[in-house]
């Protein structure tokens, strides 16, 4: 099993989190505290590029909520970019 790398990068007031691999319980956690991390408060959007993702289990799902609601709070945005025909279940 691959676990997810991530690449984190900032353009102007754009904040892109470029995912590779899987996103389980074994590393949302983790993954979450990333991007946390690499998203300021003068940032106004997240975007969470899941592309080169090929697995989201339910920890990896409430990762991404949780994100949501948090950034929601500090007057942030996300926005989330999946391969076309991906299956969302």
């Amino acid at each position: 099993m691959k676990l997810a790398d991530i690449d984190i990068v900032r353009d102007g007031p754009t904040v892109i989190a470029r995912i590779d691999g899987e996103i389980d319980l074994s590393n949302a956690s983790e993954l979450a505290g990333l991007i946390s991390e690499g998203v300021p408060n003068d940032a106004l959007l997240l975007v969470i590029d899941l592309t080169s993702v090929v697995y989201v289990d339910s920890a990896g799902i409430h990762v991404l909520f949780d994100l949501r609601d948090r950034l929601r709070t500090r007057g942030q945005e996300i926005r989330l970019v999946v391969p076309a025909g991906a299956e969302i279940f």
